[in-house]
C-alpha cells in the first residue's frame, strides 16, 4: 500500500531526483536485492555478496538495514519511477539492450546529466523475480552476458572489455570444471550441478561460435515468453 505515493511524494520534494525505486520483496516478505551498481571489473569479476558484506558503504544491499532514502548508483528495474523532465533531458532506454542492463545504462546516463538516483526503503513492492527468465534459463543467461558486453563496450571501450572477457571466461571455465567434477563424484545425481554444467557449457559454446545473435532471448517471440 502507498508504495507509488511514497516515491512520488519524495520525488516532488526533491526535484533533482530523476529515478527512484523501492524495496522489492518475495511473496513471503523476504527482501530482494533492489539496489544495483554501475558495473566495473570489480563488480563483475568478484562475488557481489562478498562486496556487499565487506564494503557496505560502497555496495549497499538487502543485507543492510537501510532506514531512510539513499542515493545510489543504480536500481533494479522491476520498480522505477522516472521524472518526465529527466526522460526529456536524457532520452529513453537504449534499445541495444534487449533484456538486462537497460536500466543500469539509463541510470548511468541520468547521473552523467546531473540527475540523482534514489532508493526509498519505505516503498515496498512484491516482485515475482525472474519468472520469465527461469523458463528460458540458458537463453536468459546468454542474454545477460551479451548485455554486459554491450554495456562495457559502450561505456569503457575495448581496453576494459578485453580484460573483462578474459576474466569472465577463466571464471566460467573453472566453474564448469568444478561442476563436472562434482557431477562425476555424485554420479550425476545432484540435479542442480548437472543444470549448472549445462548452462556453463552453453555459454562457453556461445563464445566459441562468436556470439551468434540467434542465441539468447531476443530470438524468442513474445508469445513464447508468455507461455
Amino acid at each position: 500500500d502507498k508504495a507509488v505515493e511514497t516515491v512520488i511524494d519524495f520525488m516532488n520534494s526533491n526535484q533533482k531526483v530523476g529515478i527512484c525505486g523501492g524495496q522489492l520483496l518475495d511473496l513471503d516478505g523476504k527482501k530482494q536485492n533492489s539496489i544495483a551498481y554501475t558495473p566495473t571489473l570489480v563488480t563483475e569479476l568478484f562475488n557481489k555478496s562478498l562486496l556487499r558484506k565487506f564494503l557496505p558503504k560502497k555496495y549497499p544491499g538487502k543485507e543492510h538495514n537501510i532506514s531512510k532514502p539513499l542515493e545510489v548508483e543504480s536500481l533494479v528495474g522491476a520498480f522505477l519511477v522516472i521524472k518526465k523532465e529527466a526522460i526529456d533531458d536524457v532520452g529513453l532506454m537504449d534499445e541495444s539492450f534487449f533484456f538486462f542492463f537497460e536500466e543500469t545504462d539509463w541510470c548511468l546516463k541520468m547521473r552523467k546529466k546531473g540527475w540523482l538516483i534514489f532508493f526509498h526503503p519505505d516503498a515496498k513492492v512484491y516482485h515475482l523475480q525472474g519468472q520469465t527468465a527461469k523458463k528460458f534459463q540458458i537463453n536468459a543467461r546468454i542474454e545477460y552476458w551479451r548485455s554486459r558486453y554491450i554495456f562495457f563496450k559502450k561505456h569503457y571501450g575495448a581496453k576494459i572489455l578485453v580484460p573483462l572477457m578474459i576474466g569472465l571466461l577463466l571464471k566460467l571455465a573453472l566453474s564448469l570444471i568444478l561442476n563436472l567434477l562434482f557431477c562425476f563424484l555424485t554420479a550425476f545425481l545432484y540435479k542442480k550441478a548437472v543444470e549448472r554444467s549445462k548452462l556453463y557449457f552453453a555459454i562457453l559454446i556461445w563464445h566459441c561460435l562468436g556470439f551468434p545473435p540467434e542465441y539468447g532471448l531476443n530470438n524468442l517471440s513474445i508469445r513464447e515468453m508468455k507461455k
